[in-house]
């Protein structure tokens, strides 16, 4: 695997033609492009098919949560774009993450990897309280990736904070880490964030990059500076 295989780009412009702008602008660079609701829910078929011409692999984070059979039609219905990756909300328990993997195999698309979202990266320990974790991020983190693991998912979203603990008890698992954040770069609306080479170092599997490529003069060029970065750390891991 090359460093481009440990990156996936954030389609995260309000604009759907801005979106689409950006992945002209990044064939033959992004190797994944992350789909999220709001690009999804707009363009659905544009999105996809741009992404397809550029020859990425497709993430679709849409976090499915609902009950197992709801899910299990969702992804049956999803399984007609044929993507690569998946998320739901681990939240939702072993049940329904089998039920998503099942719902990919019965709409015809059996090599979908599904992904349970732990804690979301916008949280932090106050706000995840507030909703009624009693445990801190780290720890509820590993306690869902725990629940899950008895489900066919391929592995996990979790942020910096955490990667290096679900690593060490998952080390064959994907682990999929957002709020990634270049050295000096705005966090946004992230809490939980992390440098490329601090997240590679501790076991990510693929990096979710947006604002720091997509809000950059040149996403072309911030993309080649986070390549390298990358390449770095995988060299010295």
């Amino acid at each position: 695997m090359t460093a481009a295989d440990h990156i996936a780009v954030a389609l995260d412009h309000a604009s759907v033609d801005d979106n689409l702008d950006l992945i002209r602008r990044l064939k033959g660079r992004a190797k994944w492009l992350k789909i999220g609701m709001r690009l999804f829910f707009a363009a659905p078929e544009r999105s996809i098919e741009a992404a397809r011409d550029a020859g990425a692999n497709i993430f679709l984070d849409l976090k499915l949560h609902d009950i197992p059979e709801t899910v299990r039609g969702a992804a049956r219905s999803l399984a007609r774009f044929t993507p690569e990756l998946v998320t739901i909300h681990a939240s939702g328990g072993a049940a329904m993450a089998t039920a998503a993997v099942e719902g990919f195999r019965e709409g015809g698309s059996p090599n979908t990897a599904v992904i349970g979202v732990t804690i979301l990266t916008s949280f932090d320990p106050h706000g995840l309280a507030q909703v009624g974790f009693a445990l801190p991020p780290a720890a509820a983190a590993l306690q869902l990736a725990e629940h899950t693991a008895s489900a066919p998912i391929a592995g996990w979203v979790c942020s910096t904070a955490e990667v290096g603990a679900l690593r060490a008890r998952f080390p064959s698992h994907r682990l999929i880490v957002p709020g990634i954040r270049p050295a000096g770069s705005d966090p946004g609306d992230q809490r939980r964030i992390g440098t490329p080479a601090s997240a590679i170092e501790q076991g990510a599997s693929l990096l979710v990059i947006g604002r720091p490529i997509i809000a950059a003069p040149s996403p072309e060029q911030a993309f080649d500076d986070i390549l390298r970065e990358v390449a770095t750390a995988l060299e010295a891991r």
